[in-house]
């Protein structure tokens, strides 16, 4: 697969030579690309590829040892550009999810793209990324995310927000294990599992045993 390789402040850099290349992708979540590389990388670099749709990266972190291949990680330039931008206060009643996402996106360097009818909603977004903000407004019209990435000879033309009812469609494949599909990983996350909940009232004042009282 081809890499194509650009500084962060937009320099053509020539095609990057990638092996193991590895994407996780989840939709209005984590979009990482991992790769291993014998060329120098640096942290903000951009990394355009294809498979028959543009995609682009940024370069998150990259671990070095002496004699061995590079491991690059690399964000989704929408989740990365869009976190750099911030809303102090941004409130609307009635309105459409594009006219919001368009009111938000000025302050980046992304558009916004297609969008499908989803009504009218209203939302408040204080404080937040111009990111979270568009997790905010996925959740309130239950649409999913879809960056756009334009591409011409002298590199991305056009950055575009897109927002659908759902993204992909039902082509009538089938995957059979061992038959067209090589393997499936089962994940389980090692975070701590929270169940409950216990809420403190306010300090009575007193001690009892040495142990303040609560409500």
């Amino acid at each position: 697969m081809r890499f194509i390789h650009y500084s962060s402040w937009g320099a053509h850099l020539g095609d990057l030579r990638a092996s193991r290349p590895v994407r996780k992708a989840v939709i209005n979540g984590e979009d990482a690309l991992t790769l291993s590389t014998d060329a120098r990388v640096a942290r903000g670099d951009r990394l355009l590829w294809s498979d028959g749709t543009w995609h682009e990266h940024v370069v998150s972190a990259v671990e070095e040892s002496h004699g061995e291949l590079a491991e690059v990680t690399a964000r989704a330039s929408w989740q990365h550009d869009l976190r750099l931008n911030y809303i102090d206060q941004f409130l609307a009643h009635d309105v459409t999810a594009d006219y919001v996402l368009g009111e938000i996106l000025k302050l980046t360097g992304w558009e916004a793209g297609e969008y499908d009818d989803m009504g009218n909603g209203t939302v408040s977004l204080v404080n937040l990324t111009v990111h979270q903000a568009l997790l905010e407004i996925a959740g309130t019209w239950g649409c999913e995310i879809e960056p756009e990435i334009e591409v011409g000879s002298d590199g991305v033309e056009a950055r575009r927000i897109m927002l659908k009812k759902r993204i992909g469609a039902d082509r009538g494949v089938r995957f059979d294990y061992r038959w067209n599909m090589e393997g499936v990983t089962r994940s389980v996350e090692d975070e701590d599992v929270f169940s409950a909940c216990y809420g403190y009232g306010e300090s009575t004042g007193s001690t009892l045993n040495g142990v303040e009282q609560r409500l």
